[in-house]
C-alpha cells in the first residue's frame, strides 16, 4: 500500500515488530492558527538573555575554575577592597576568554550581567562538591545576593553573603576559609616548599594579615 493512494483523513501506522503497516483514520480536529505573536510571545529581552547565557557558558566553560576558588576564598576571609579587586580581575579574565575565542553576544548592554552570571555559577559549583562543599545546598537567595555583591561590592552585601555562608557551612566563614586553605597547604606540603607563597596562590590579591593567620594555623597544627 502506498501513501499516494490514501484518501484524506487516512494514514499508515507502523512500528518495529509489525509485519506490515496498518491503515488508520485521523480524527478531525479544529484548525488552530499559530501566529508570529504566539511563537514569539513573551519577553524578547528574556529570550535574548537566555541565548547569551548559553553562549557565555560555552565560551568560558570550566577554564576559570581556579579563579572561582580564589574569589570564594576572598569572599570568605578578605575585606571589601580585596573582594572588589578580585571580582574585577575575574571579570577581566572572563572577557579575555570570550574575546580570544571570537565570541560575540546578541544585542548590547548584557556583558557585565553575563560576566556576573558566569562568576555566580562558578562559585556555586565550588560550594556543591569538593573541599569547599557546604552542608546545605545554596538556594536562590544566595545566588541573588552574590550577584548583587558582584555587581556592587560593598560591606552590606558582603555581610549578607557571609551570613548565608555561615548557615551553609554551620561555621564562621572567615575561620572556615582559612582552615580549608591551611589544610590544603599541609596536604600538598613538600620539602623546601615556600609555604607563604603557596598560601598567597589561593587568592587573586593576597593580603598579609590573612596570610599570617593561615601560617599560624599551619604551625599550630
Amino acid at each position: 500500500m502506498q501513501q499516494g493512494i490514501l484518501r484524506t483523513g487516512k494514514s499508515l501506522c507502523h512500528k518495529e515488530g509489525m509485519n506490515k503497516p496498518v491503515k488508520v483514520d485521523i480524527i478531525s480536529i479544529e484548525d488552530v492558527k499559530v501566529t508570529d505573536g504566539m511563537l514569539y510571545s513573551g519577553s524578547m529581552e528574556e529570550r535574548t538573555r537566555k541565548v547569551n547565557e548559553s553562549i557565555m557558558r560555552e565560551a568560558v566553560g570550566n577554564s576559570k575554575y581556579e579563579l572561582a576558588i580564589k574569589l570564594l576564598n576572598s569572599l570568605l576571609v578578605q575585606d571589601v577592597a580585596h573582594i572588589k579587586a578580585s571580582i574585577e580581575k575575574y571579570r577581566d579574565e572572563i572577557r579575555r576568554a570570550y574575546i580570544k575565542n571570537g565570541i560575540s553576544f546578541i544585542g548590547g548592554g548584557y556583558e557585565r550581567e553575563l560576566q556576573s552570571m558566569a562568576m555566580v555559577s562558578a562559585v556555586v559549583q565550588c560550594l556543591l562538591s569538593g573541599t569547599y562543599k557546604v552542608k546545605e545546598l545554596p538556594g536562590d537567595e544566595f545566588e541573588e545576593e552574590l550577584e548583587k555583591l558582584i555587581q556592587n561590592p560593598c560591606d552590606d552585601h558582603i555581610k549578607k553573603i557571609r551570613d548565608i555562608l555561615k548557615k551553609l557551612y554551620g561555621d564562621d566563614p572567615s575561620y572556615k576559609g582559612k582552615y580549608i586553605i591551611a589544610m590544603l597547604v599541609v596536604n600538598q606540603h613538600e620539602k623546601e616548599m615556600d609555604v607563604r607563597n603557596t598560601i598567597k596562590n589561593y587568592f587573586v590579591f593576597p593580603d598579609d594579615s590573612t596570610v599570617e593567620d593561615i601560617m599560624k594555623m599551619i604551625k599550630e597544627g
